[in-house]
């Protein structure tokens, strides 16, 4: 099965540098992600995902209270 049929959600995070720039946050499979932005690429990380997580984090800890 090729990654790109498997089910995600997606969130949008302002760009670092430049904040009219938006970068797509692939949510895939709970703990796996991938992003849109020119860092994920070349070294498969990327703050992007870092706040995604931070955010999602944020998210589930309002619904458990």
């Amino acid at each position: 099965m090729k990654l790109d049929m498997l089910p995600h959600d997606f969130i949008m995070i302002p760009s670092k540098s430049d904040p009219s720039v938006e970068h797509m946050v692939k949510i895939i499979l709970n703990d796996v992600y991938s992003c849109d932005c020119k860092g994920y690429k070349y070294v498969g990380k990327c703050w992007h995902i870092e706040q995604a997580k931070k955010i999602i984090k944020k998210i589930e800890e309002l619904e458990i209270e």
